[in-house]
């Protein structure tokens, strides 16, 4: 049956409780909530809309489908916005309601593309106990809704990521608009990152496994700046640093051992450098130089850049470098 027009489902308790939150969006709401509307399913659905009190008339569109979908549609609207006073809305507004066995995630500004989506991915976890979460490949589209990569995480480059520690260590991105997760393994959070999937992923790896199935199922939306894409340095820089708090925060929690920890650190060490370097901050480039002393990867090019980050002039030119790799704004 297509959920838009399953009027039982007011009456029965939903499998899954699909949960949106949005701000500004009003170019992309409609395709998100379409893309809900449009799934076929043999189950009852509901869709928790948390509104972060938009000023753009994305609250005045969720009215309207509100109206003409009142069995299903659920929306929560604010009257100040909760993410600009560091509120947990997953955890303070929208979890609390949902009331399915299975909880799926997308944004206003993402949306789905096959009406299927929720079947097949009840139809596997239903068949599989032991897994907690399912997700699929997405295309990446920009803010006109034009196609970047076609099926983007088929050429990921950590798709070997399946174990809790691989995920600890590499922090891989898995499109959370794509995720069906069961209810019963999310954790409420005592403390508000950078991001929400990464700990969440992280959570569930530790209980459970989780599974791509072979699909494309959604449209990922790339906008200039959101809580994951920049067009600065320092922005990208504290994402990276909120990421690794991430990571050491859950290497503790789970209490793995000395040498993920260690990984972790190194790998940041790497990756990071430049950052580092560009933004002078010298506590972390002294210990990134501690980490990598004589570490047998340690490139000419990157003793260079040792040397560049002891001057003023040299720590521009890294600046630089990054901008124009990365293509960011001055």
């Amino acid at each position: 049956m297509n959920i838009a027009n399953y009027e039982g489902c007011q009456y029965e308790l939903p499998l899954v409780s699909i949960l949106c939150i949005t701000f500004n969006h009003i170019d992309f709401i409609k395709e998100t909530l379409d893309g809900f509307l449009i799934q076929q399913t043999s189950f009852p659905v509901e869709i928790i809309v948390h509104d972060d009190a938009s000023t753009d008339g994305t609250t005045e569109i969720i009215k309207e489908y509100e109206v003409k979908y009142p069995h299903i549609i659920k929306p929560i609207y604010q009257t100040v916005n909760q993410y600009s006073k560091r509120i947990d809305i997953g955890k303070e507004f929208i979890f609390p309601l949902a009331r399915g066995k299975y909880v799926a995630y997308c944004e206003g500004d993402d949306y789905w593309t096959d009406p299927l989506k929720l079947q097949k991915q009840v139809s596997f976890l239903e068949k599989n106990k032991d897994y907690g979460l399912v997700f699929t490949d997405v295309d990446k589209i920009n803010h006109k809704g034009k196609l970047i990569d076609k099926n983007f995480l088929s050429n990921d480059k950590s798709s070997f990521c399946e174990s809790f520690e691989d995920y600890l260590i590499y922090a891989p991105f898995r499109a959370p608009c794509t995720w069906l997760l069961r209810k019963s393994l999310y954790q409420k959070k005592s403390k508000k990152y950078i991001v929400g999937d990464l700990p969440l992923l992280l959570d569930i790896l530790a209980s459970s496994k989780i599974h791509q199935l072979g699909d494309t199922t959604a449209n990922y939306r790339v906008l200039t700046n959101s809580a994951s894409h920049f067009t600065n340095l320092k922005n990208h820089y504290t994402f990276m640093k909120g990421i690794l708090d991430i990571q050491m925060d859950y290497a503790l929690k789970y209490k793995v051992s000395e040498d993920i920890i260690d990984e972790i650190q190194t790998r940041f060490a790497w990756i990071s450098y430049n950052f580092a370097v560009a933004a002078n901050d010298k506590k972390q480039i002294k210990f990134a130089n501690k980490i990598l002393v004589g570490h047998p990867e340690l490139t000419y090019k990157f003793r260079m850049t040792q040397l560049l980050g002891k001057i003023k002039l040299g720590r521009l030119i890294v600046r630089r470098r990054l901008i124009k790799r990365l293509k960011y704004l001055r």
